[in-house]
């Protein structure tokens, strides 16, 4: 159980994570910018 839950708080950190990267690079507006983020996240799936 409590490997289940470890597995599911770093999920959760990762997704906090990307979610924060998404926020900080769309506040910053660069095209180019944003769509060099979406490269690097399909890569890591």
């Amino acid at each position: 159980m409590n490997a289940f839950l470890a597995a599911e708080a770093r999920l959760e950190r990762e997704r906090l994570a990307a979610l924060l990267t998404v926020t900080s690079v769309g506040a910053q507006g660069g095209k180019e910018a944003i769509e060099r983020l979406q490269r690097e996240l399909r890569r890591e799936d």
